[in-house]
């Protein structure tokens, strides 16, 4: 059994070429955050099993985007800014998709959104999802927009507690 390891990209080490999860869209994405992880904007980790790269991800901190009445829910005293670790794009490899990886890389991140929430000041996990990935998302506890995208996409959370 080959070890999975994750880890944080030199943004200049990325060279990966395309990245094939299947998802045309978050393929797309994929390509803004390297160019936006090598210009320094970003955080750009990946999960290799062995020399094999599996999957990546990227995050920051933000704000979350959704309608007022979802805001003032979330935030009664302050409804227009939610401050929520954003995660642009997570995408894993084609052939490692359905064997449990995107359900692990989530469980990490959301535990990690929990425990640095009181540090960074966060109430909320965000993400864009698409209609691919919809499902998955909702699975995990992840709200969503009513607002669909004109590319498909909406808005989701999830509420850090």
């Amino acid at each position: 059994m080959i070890e999975e390891t994750l880890a944080l990209a030199a943004p200049h080490d990325v060279q990966w070429g395309p990245f094939v999860c299947g998802d045309p869209q978050i393929e797309a994405k994929l390509q803004e955050e390297v160019r936006a992880a090598q210009r320094g904007l970003r955080a750009l980790y990946e999960m290799r099993s062995g020399a094999e790269l599996i999957a990546v991800f990227t995050l920051h901190v933000g704000t979350l985007q959704a309608g007022h009445g979802v805001l003032a829910a979330l935030s009664p005293e302050a409804p227009l800014s939610i401050p929520s670790l954003h995660l642009p794009v997570i995408a894993v490899r084609t052939g490692h998709q359905g064997t449990g990886l995107g359900t692990r890389l989530m469980d990490f991140i959301m535990t990690l959104a929990r425990n640095q929430a009181p540090n960074l000041g966060i109430k909320t996990l965000s993400l864009e999802s698409t209609p691919t990935s919809d499902a998955f998302y909702t699975r995990l506890g992840f709200e969503r927009s009513s607002q669909i995208w004109s590319d498909g996409s909406r808005a989701r959370w999830l509420v850090l507690r």
